[in-house]
Parts: C-alpha cells; sequence; structure tokens
C-alpha cells in the first residue's frame, strides 16, 4: 500500500479510529527512535541535512553535537542522523 492510498484510507476513519491509528504511529515512531539511539556513539561523526557532526552527549531522544567547523552545539533527533 503506498502513502496516497493509506491518505485516502484514514479519510474514512471515525474519531475513535483516527485515535488509535494516532497511538499506534506515535508507538511506531518511538520505537524506531530507540532502535536508531542504539547504533550511535559519543565521538561518532554523523551527518544531518547534508552538514557533518560529532556526537558529543547522547540524550534520551537526541544528542547533543558539535557541527564541523563552527563548534556550534546542535540537538538533534537520531531519526535525523546517519552514521558517516
Amino acid at each position: 500500500m503506498n502513502l496516497l492510498k493509506i491518505k485516502q484510507a484514514v479519510l474514512t476513519l471515525n474519531q475513535s479510529e483516527l485515535k488509535e491509528l494516532n497511538s499506534y504511529v506515535i508507538d511506531t515512531s518511538k520505537r524506531l527512535g530507540r532502535e536508531s539511539k542504539s547504533s550511535f556513539h559519543v565521538g561518532q561523526r554523523v551527518e544531518c541535512d547534508g552538514a557533518i557532526f560529532t556526537i558529543s552527549k547522547m540524550n534520551r531522544s537526541k544528542a547533543k553535537c558539535l557541527k564541523e567547523g563552527t563548534g556550534q552545539t546542535w540537538n538533534i533527533p537520531f531519526s535525523m542522523m546517519t552514521a558517516v
């Protein structure tokens, strides 16, 4: 099933079904975030939106990362990072 079909199917759901679907989507997103966190570690170089960062601290859902070249600290969700 592609995204367009899913969007069309959502239009047919009632309020309680939408709440159940929302809960499922949020739980799945959180699970994927937790799974992606385990593949990173402090000191690792990562990419986000085309920029290169180094992880300086890992929090529950985001990592504090130092941007190369500028030294700025960014809070980046694990789901947005890819290992370099």
